[in-house]
Protein backbone atom coordinates (compact mmCIF):
# COMPACT_ATOMS: atom_id res chain seq x y z
CA UNK A 1 0.00 0.00 0.00
CA UNK A 2 2.79 2.39 -0.87
CA UNK A 3 2.08 6.00 -1.74
CA UNK A 4 1.22 6.61 -5.36
CA UNK A 5 3.29 9.52 -6.65
CA UNK A 6 2.67 11.94 -9.47
CA UNK A 7 5.22 12.10 -12.27
CA UNK A 8 6.97 15.28 -11.21
CA UNK A 9 7.02 14.97 -7.42
CA UNK A 10 10.30 15.22 -5.55
CA UNK A 11 10.62 14.38 -1.87
CA UNK A 12 10.84 17.47 0.30
CA UNK A 13 14.23 17.97 1.95
CA UNK A 14 12.43 18.71 5.23
CA UNK A 15 10.06 15.71 5.08
CA UNK A 16 9.38 14.78 8.73
CA UNK A 17 8.41 11.21 7.84
CA UNK A 18 11.52 10.05 5.95
CA UNK A 19 12.28 7.33 8.53
CA UNK A 20 8.88 5.69 8.01
CA UNK A 21 8.53 5.71 4.22
CA UNK A 22 10.11 3.80 1.36
CA UNK A 23 13.05 5.37 -0.45
CA UNK A 24 11.00 5.97 -3.61
CA UNK A 25 8.03 7.55 -1.81
CA UNK A 26 7.99 11.21 -2.81
CA UNK A 27 4.31 11.82 -2.08
CA UNK A 28 4.87 14.54 0.49
CA UNK A 29 2.27 17.15 -0.38
CA UNK A 30 -1.47 17.21 -0.96
CA UNK A 31 -2.20 17.14 -4.70
CA UNK A 32 -5.71 16.73 -6.06
CA UNK A 33 -6.85 14.19 -3.47
CA UNK A 34 -10.63 14.43 -3.13
CA UNK A 35 -11.88 13.67 0.37
CA UNK A 36 -15.49 13.31 1.45
CA UNK A 37 -15.84 16.30 3.76
CA UNK A 38 -12.59 16.03 5.70
CA UNK A 39 -9.09 17.46 5.54
CA UNK A 40 -6.24 15.48 4.00
CA UNK A 41 -2.84 16.13 5.58
CA UNK A 42 0.46 16.43 3.74
CA UNK A 43 3.88 17.84 4.53
CA UNK A 44 2.67 21.17 3.12
CA UNK A 45 -0.52 21.35 5.22
CA UNK A 46 -0.89 24.37 7.51
CA UNK A 47 -2.48 22.15 10.16
CA UNK A 48 0.17 19.40 10.10
CA UNK A 49 1.62 20.40 13.49
CA UNK A 50 -1.85 20.47 15.04
CA UNK A 51 -2.64 16.98 13.77
CA UNK A 52 0.75 15.66 14.88
CA UNK A 53 0.09 17.00 18.38
CA UNK A 54 -3.42 15.51 18.47
CA UNK A 55 -2.11 12.10 17.38
CA UNK A 56 0.92 12.34 19.72
CA UNK A 57 3.12 11.96 16.66
CA UNK A 58 3.09 9.01 14.28
CA UNK A 59 5.18 6.60 16.35
CA UNK A 60 3.28 3.64 17.80
CA UNK A 61 5.28 2.91 20.93
CA UNK A 62 3.49 5.41 23.19
CA UNK A 63 0.32 3.27 23.06
CA UNK A 64 0.54 0.49 25.64
CA UNK A 65 -1.95 -2.37 25.45
CA UNK A 66 -3.80 -3.29 28.62
CA UNK A 67 -3.99 -6.94 29.65
CA UNK A 68 -7.42 -7.58 28.13
CA UNK A 69 -7.23 -10.79 26.10
CA UNK A 70 -9.66 -11.44 23.24
CA UNK A 71 -11.26 -14.89 23.74
CA UNK A 72 -10.86 -17.62 21.07
CA UNK A 73 -12.49 -17.17 17.66
CA UNK A 74 -13.77 -19.75 15.14
CA UNK A 75 -12.37 -20.17 11.63
CA UNK A 76 -15.24 -18.35 9.86
CA UNK A 77 -17.68 -15.69 11.05
CA UNK A 78 -20.45 -14.25 8.86
CA UNK A 79 -20.76 -10.49 8.61
CA UNK A 80 -24.48 -9.78 8.90
CA UNK A 81 -26.92 -7.04 7.85
CA UNK A 82 -29.43 -5.21 10.00
CA UNK A 83 -32.88 -6.71 10.43
CA UNK A 84 -31.76 -10.19 9.40
CA UNK A 85 -33.82 -12.09 11.97
CA UNK A 86 -35.24 -14.47 9.36
CA UNK A 87 -31.74 -15.95 9.03
CA UNK A 88 -31.94 -17.14 12.62
CA UNK A 89 -35.43 -18.65 12.81
CA UNK A 90 -34.00 -22.18 12.84
CA UNK A 91 -30.28 -21.48 13.26
CA UNK A 92 -28.31 -19.71 15.97
CA UNK A 93 -24.78 -18.85 14.80
CA UNK A 94 -22.26 -18.78 17.62
CA UNK A 95 -20.61 -15.61 16.28
CA UNK A 96 -21.34 -12.80 13.85
CA UNK A 97 -19.49 -9.64 12.89
CA UNK A 98 -21.15 -6.32 12.10
CA UNK A 99 -19.61 -3.18 10.64
CA UNK A 100 -19.73 0.22 12.30
CA UNK A 101 -21.95 1.76 9.63
CA UNK A 102 -24.75 -0.63 10.60
CA UNK A 103 -24.63 0.59 14.21
CA UNK A 104 -23.79 4.32 14.04
CA UNK A 105 -25.58 6.79 11.76
CA UNK A 106 -23.48 8.83 9.34
CA UNK A 107 -24.35 12.40 10.35
CA UNK A 108 -26.08 12.40 13.74
CA UNK A 109 -23.84 9.57 14.99
CA UNK A 110 -26.81 7.95 16.70
CA UNK A 111 -25.88 4.56 18.14
CA UNK A 112 -28.18 1.53 18.17
CA UNK A 113 -29.67 0.66 21.54
CA UNK A 114 -29.32 -3.12 21.23
CA UNK A 115 -27.27 -5.35 18.93
CA UNK A 116 -29.71 -8.21 19.39
CA UNK A 117 -32.68 -6.08 18.32
CA UNK A 118 -30.79 -4.27 15.54
CA UNK A 119 -29.59 -7.47 13.91
CA UNK A 120 -32.49 -9.71 14.90
CA UNK A 121 -30.05 -12.09 16.59
CA UNK A 122 -30.66 -14.87 19.09
CA UNK A 123 -29.56 -13.80 22.57
CA UNK A 124 -26.85 -16.49 22.59
CA UNK A 125 -25.00 -15.17 19.52
CA UNK A 126 -21.74 -13.36 20.21
CA UNK A 127 -21.22 -10.13 18.27
CA UNK A 128 -17.89 -8.67 17.18
CA UNK A 129 -18.13 -5.02 16.17
CA UNK A 130 -15.78 -4.20 13.32
CA UNK A 131 -15.15 -0.46 13.42
CA UNK A 132 -14.95 -0.30 9.64
CA UNK A 133 -16.93 2.39 7.89
CA UNK A 134 -16.94 4.96 5.15
CA UNK A 135 -14.37 7.72 5.54
CA UNK A 136 -17.06 10.30 6.14
CA UNK A 137 -18.49 8.31 9.06
CA UNK A 138 -15.21 7.58 10.82
CA UNK A 139 -13.98 11.14 10.32
CA UNK A 140 -17.24 12.45 11.81
CA UNK A 141 -16.68 10.16 14.78
CA UNK A 142 -13.09 11.26 15.48
CA UNK A 143 -13.73 14.53 17.39
CA UNK A 144 -16.52 12.96 19.49
CA UNK A 145 -15.18 9.41 19.57
CA UNK A 146 -15.12 9.09 23.35
CA UNK A 147 -18.87 9.69 23.55
CA UNK A 148 -19.57 7.31 20.65
CA UNK A 149 -17.30 4.65 22.14
CA UNK A 150 -19.06 4.85 25.51
CA UNK A 151 -22.33 4.08 23.74
CA UNK A 152 -20.73 1.20 21.84
CA UNK A 153 -19.46 -0.20 25.15
CA UNK A 154 -23.03 -0.23 26.46
CA UNK A 155 -23.88 -2.71 23.69
CA UNK A 156 -21.56 -5.23 25.39
CA UNK A 157 -20.02 -6.79 22.27
CA UNK A 158 -17.98 -9.98 22.58
CA UNK A 159 -15.08 -8.01 21.04
CA UNK A 160 -14.50 -4.87 18.99
CA UNK A 161 -11.82 -3.73 16.56
CA UNK A 162 -10.17 -0.35 16.56
CA UNK A 163 -11.23 2.07 13.82
CA UNK A 164 -9.66 1.53 10.39
CA UNK A 165 -8.76 5.09 9.41
CA UNK A 166 -8.01 4.82 5.71
CA UNK A 167 -4.65 4.31 4.06
CA UNK A 168 -5.26 4.92 0.36
CA UNK A 169 -2.49 4.74 -2.25
CA UNK A 170 -3.38 8.22 -3.50
CA UNK A 171 -2.95 9.86 -0.08
CA UNK A 172 0.25 11.70 0.87
CA UNK A 173 2.30 9.70 3.34
CA UNK A 174 1.60 12.18 6.14
CA UNK A 175 -2.10 11.36 5.94
CA UNK A 176 -1.38 7.64 5.82
CA UNK A 177 0.88 7.68 8.88
CA UNK A 178 -1.46 9.88 10.90
CA UNK A 179 -4.35 7.56 10.08
CA UNK A 180 -2.36 4.50 11.16
CA UNK A 181 -1.65 6.21 14.48
CA UNK A 182 -5.21 7.48 14.92
CA UNK A 183 -6.48 3.93 14.48
CA UNK A 184 -4.16 2.76 17.26
CA UNK A 185 -5.32 5.61 19.50
CA UNK A 186 -8.88 4.30 19.14
CA UNK A 187 -7.57 0.92 20.32
CA UNK A 188 -6.33 2.71 23.43
CA UNK A 189 -9.67 4.50 23.87
CA UNK A 190 -11.71 1.31 23.57
CA UNK A 191 -9.46 -0.65 25.93
CA UNK A 192 -9.92 2.07 28.53
CA UNK A 193 -13.62 1.13 28.48
CA UNK A 194 -12.61 -2.46 29.37
CA UNK A 195 -13.67 -3.75 25.97
CA UNK A 196 -11.86 -6.77 24.47
CA UNK A 197 -10.31 -4.75 21.66
CA UNK A 198 -8.57 -6.05 18.54
CA UNK A 199 -6.10 -3.58 17.02
CA UNK A 200 -6.74 -3.05 13.33
CA UNK A 201 -3.54 -2.93 11.29
CA UNK A 202 -2.85 -0.98 8.12
CA UNK A 203 0.59 -0.22 6.72
CA UNK A 204 2.03 2.07 4.07
CA UNK A 205 5.61 0.79 3.81
CA UNK A 206 7.99 -1.88 5.07
CA UNK A 207 8.99 0.59 7.76
CA UNK A 208 5.43 0.77 9.10
CA UNK A 209 5.18 -3.03 9.08
CA UNK A 210 8.41 -3.11 11.08
CA UNK A 211 6.94 -0.57 13.50
CA UNK A 212 3.89 -2.80 14.00
CA UNK A 213 6.13 -5.82 14.59
CA UNK A 214 8.07 -3.89 17.21
CA UNK A 215 4.82 -2.77 18.86
CA UNK A 216 3.54 -6.35 19.03
CA UNK A 217 6.87 -7.47 20.49
CA UNK A 218 6.47 -5.03 23.36
CA UNK A 219 2.71 -5.51 23.83
CA UNK A 220 2.46 -9.22 24.54
CA UNK A 221 -1.10 -8.86 25.85
CA UNK A 222 -2.27 -8.50 22.23
CA UNK A 223 -3.15 -11.97 20.94
CA UNK A 224 -5.33 -11.02 17.94
CA UNK A 225 -4.98 -8.37 15.22
CA UNK A 226 -7.46 -7.40 12.51
CA UNK A 227 -6.91 -6.54 8.86
CA UNK A 228 -9.67 -5.27 6.56
CA UNK A 229 -9.20 -6.40 2.95
CA UNK A 230 -12.70 -5.51 1.72
CA UNK A 231 -11.58 -2.75 -0.66
CA UNK A 232 -9.08 -4.84 -2.68
CA UNK A 233 -11.01 -5.30 -5.92
CA UNK A 234 -8.23 -5.42 -8.52
CA UNK A 235 -5.97 -8.49 -8.85
CA UNK A 236 -2.90 -6.25 -8.69
CA UNK A 237 -4.08 -4.73 -5.39
CA UNK A 238 -4.70 -8.17 -3.95
CA UNK A 239 -1.31 -9.49 -5.07
CA UNK A 240 0.45 -6.50 -3.51
CA UNK A 241 -1.43 -6.97 -0.23
CA UNK A 242 -0.57 -10.68 -0.09
CA UNK A 243 3.12 -10.00 -0.74
CA UNK A 244 3.06 -7.41 2.04
CA UNK A 245 1.28 -9.85 4.35
CA UNK A 246 3.93 -12.50 3.71
CA UNK A 247 6.63 -10.03 4.66
CA UNK A 248 4.73 -8.90 7.75
CA UNK A 249 4.29 -12.46 9.00
CA UNK A 250 8.00 -13.14 8.42
CA UNK A 251 9.01 -10.36 10.83
CA UNK A 252 6.46 -10.98 13.58
CA UNK A 253 8.06 -11.67 16.97
CA UNK A 254 5.56 -14.40 17.91
CA UNK A 255 2.43 -16.21 16.75
CA UNK A 256 -0.53 -13.88 16.34
CA UNK A 257 -4.14 -14.75 15.50
CA UNK A 258 -5.52 -12.73 12.57
CA UNK A 259 -9.11 -11.62 12.00
CA UNK A 260 -9.21 -11.08 8.23
CA UNK A 261 -12.28 -9.41 6.74
CA UNK A 262 -13.22 -9.37 3.08
CA UNK A 263 -12.07 -12.44 1.10
CA UNK A 264 -14.97 -14.20 -0.61
CA UNK A 265 -13.52 -16.13 -3.57
CA UNK A 266 -12.14 -19.59 -2.82
CA UNK A 267 -8.72 -18.84 -4.31
CA UNK A 268 -8.34 -15.73 -2.15
CA UNK A 269 -9.41 -17.60 0.97
CA UNK A 270 -6.89 -20.34 0.22
CA UNK A 271 -4.09 -17.82 -0.35
CA UNK A 272 -4.75 -16.14 2.99
CA UNK A 273 -4.77 -19.54 4.72
CA UNK A 274 -1.47 -20.44 3.06
CA UNK A 275 0.15 -17.35 4.62
CA UNK A 276 -1.41 -17.29 8.08
CA UNK A 277 -1.27 -20.21 10.52
CA UNK A 278 -3.83 -18.79 12.96
CA UNK A 279 -6.71 -17.02 11.26
CA UNK A 280 -10.42 -16.23 11.39
CA UNK A 281 -12.08 -15.10 8.17
CA UNK A 282 -15.20 -12.94 7.95
CA UNK A 283 -17.20 -11.73 4.97
CA UNK A 284 -20.74 -10.68 4.17
CA UNK A 285 -21.24 -13.00 1.20
CA UNK A 286 -22.70 -15.95 3.13
CA UNK A 287 -25.28 -13.94 5.09
CA UNK A 288 -26.28 -11.50 2.35
CA UNK A 289 -26.75 -14.32 -0.17
CA UNK A 290 -28.75 -16.36 2.35
CA UNK A 291 -31.04 -13.37 2.99
CA UNK A 292 -31.98 -13.56 -0.73
CA UNK A 293 -32.41 -17.37 -0.68
CA UNK A 294 -29.07 -18.08 -2.34
CA UNK A 295 -26.80 -20.81 -1.03
CA UNK A 296 -23.05 -20.80 -1.68
CA UNK A 297 -21.61 -23.92 -3.30
CA UNK A 298 -18.18 -24.86 -4.59
CA UNK A 299 -18.21 -25.57 -8.33
CA UNK A 300 -14.88 -26.67 -9.81
CA UNK A 301 -12.94 -24.53 -7.35
CA UNK A 302 -15.22 -21.49 -7.68
CA UNK A 303 -17.82 -20.38 -5.12
CA UNK A 304 -21.17 -19.81 -6.82
CA UNK A 305 -24.56 -18.79 -5.42
CA UNK A 306 -27.55 -20.98 -6.25
CA UNK A 307 -31.20 -20.21 -5.53
CA UNK A 308 -32.86 -22.69 -3.16
CA UNK A 309 -36.13 -23.15 -1.29
CA UNK A 310 -34.38 -24.23 1.91
CA UNK A 311 -34.99 -22.19 5.05
CA UNK A 312 -32.92 -19.04 5.45
CA UNK A 313 -31.18 -20.47 8.49
CA UNK A 314 -30.27 -23.72 6.74
CA UNK A 315 -28.86 -21.76 3.80
CA UNK A 316 -26.70 -19.63 6.07
CA UNK A 317 -25.51 -22.66 8.02
CA UNK A 318 -24.57 -24.52 4.81
CA UNK A 319 -22.74 -21.51 3.37
CA UNK A 320 -20.80 -21.04 6.60
CA UNK A 321 -19.88 -24.73 6.51
CA UNK A 322 -18.61 -24.27 2.95
CA UNK A 323 -16.13 -21.64 4.10
CA UNK A 324 -15.14 -23.78 7.08
CA UNK A 325 -14.42 -26.68 4.72
CA UNK A 326 -12.30 -24.51 2.41
CA UNK A 327 -10.33 -23.13 5.34
CA UNK A 328 -9.64 -26.49 6.94
CA UNK A 329 -8.78 -28.21 3.65
CA UNK A 330 -6.24 -25.56 2.63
Amino acid sequence: MNGQQTLFEIRRSDCPFAHLIDHNDTHCDVHMFEADGYEVIGDNSATLDDWMAEARGVQLDDVIARDIVVPPLPSFIPNVPRGSQRLYQDFSPEFVTVNLGKIVSMEKLSVAKSLTELLGLPASTKVIIQCYGKDRLIENIWPVRHEVFRKLAQLQPYAITSVNYSVWDSQPHGEQLLNIKRGLLTFEDLQELNLPTIPHIYWSSKQTMQAWSKWLHHNIAVNVVAINLQTLRKPTEWAKAMNDLRYFVSILPRDIHFLITGPQAADRVKEVISILKNVTLSNGYAAYAAASHYELQLDDGTIRSTYTDKSYGQILQNSMQLYDNIIHSS
